[in-house]
């Protein structure tokens, strides 16, 4: 069963097609069946927990979703519209129980829909609910472990830049330097997005640049270390050097931390980062 924190009041979901939008019930027509009898029927099921609120003549119901990490805060009138909404997106929906009693009784069971490629679609809705949580098996809520996983996993993606270019003579030139910035600023918005996400909303200026700081800084120091061991095994190491080029990255580092960070504050604009709530716990 779902829980929902106490202290959604102060950052839940006001807009049920934004908190739909990250929904699993979005990909699963059971779950759409499930949320259908919770919200006609204004109680909690399976994997979702659901509290109302008396606020002077008017009802305020809150909902949390077991693996939605955002709390939908819904009235009267938004309950009506938000079960219409998605009886609109899944008109017939049958649920597995259904299925499955209708097997054990012999009766036949439609075979499931496919799509144009001939998929299952019911197979295509499982993948991509395991696709959402791969960033989530990855992601930590203290900041510095989850900028960590990031930065790393950036850093082996960079390796099909850092190693052809300290190991042999080929050079990528001005596109290897746009890939190389590409690679690491979308992975670290992808941090952004998933701390938001899964965990907390980041909006505070310190918060987004104490995630920022953490991942440009491990980024850099992995980056930095690879090429001083690379240079190890060369004709021209020095050890001063290469201490110096790992402080000068941190030096980077945390400049390219304050740009960053500045560029995602005034992005977001309490927009593209508080789609996402903290996760019921």
């Amino acid at each position: 069963m779902a829980k929902i924190r106490t202290d959604h009041k102060d950052i839940a979901e006001t807009d049920f097609q934004i908190w739909y939008r990250y929904s699993q019930s979005a990909q699963s027509s059971r779950l759409a069946g499930q949320l259908k009898e919770v919200l006609n029927k204004r109680e909690p099921l399976h994997g979702f927990a659901l509290l109302s609120e008396q606020t002077g003549e008017e009802t305020v119901w809150y909902l949390s979703e077991k693996y939605n990490p955002s709390v939908l805060r819904l009235t009267e009138k938004s309950c009506g519209e938000f079960l219409d909404y998605i009886c609109a997106q899944y008109p017939d929906t049958q649920t597995t129980e259904e299925e499955d009693s209708g097997k054990a009784d012999g009766q036949h069971v439609p075979a499931p829909e496919k799509d144009e490629k001939g998929f299952s679609k019911v197979q295509a809705n499982k993948n991509s609910r395991q696709i959402i949580h791969i960033p989530e098996k990855i992601s930590s809520k203290h900041k510095g472990k989850h900028a960590l996983a990031f930065s790393l996993f950036a850093f082996l993606l960079l390796q099909i830049l850092i190693l052809p270019g300290n190991i042999s003579a080929h050079q990528f030139g001005d596109w290897g330097i746009i890939l190389f910035f590409g690679i690491l600023c979308g992975m670290y918005f992808f941090s952004i997005w998933s701390y938001s996400r899964f965990y907390s909303p980041v909006r505070k200026y310190t918060d987004i640049f104490r995630l920022t700081v953490f991942y440009c800084s491990f980024l850099f120091l992995f980056i930095f270390i690879e090429i001083a061991f690379i240079d190890l095994f060369g004709d021209q190491f020095v050890l001063l050097f290469s201490l110096l080029l790992i402080i000068a990255g941190q030096l980077a580092g945390i400049l390219l931390s304050l740009f960053l960070a500045m560029i995602t504050y005034f992005i977001q604009g309490g927009r593209m980062i508080s789609e996402t709530q903290i996760k019921p716990g």
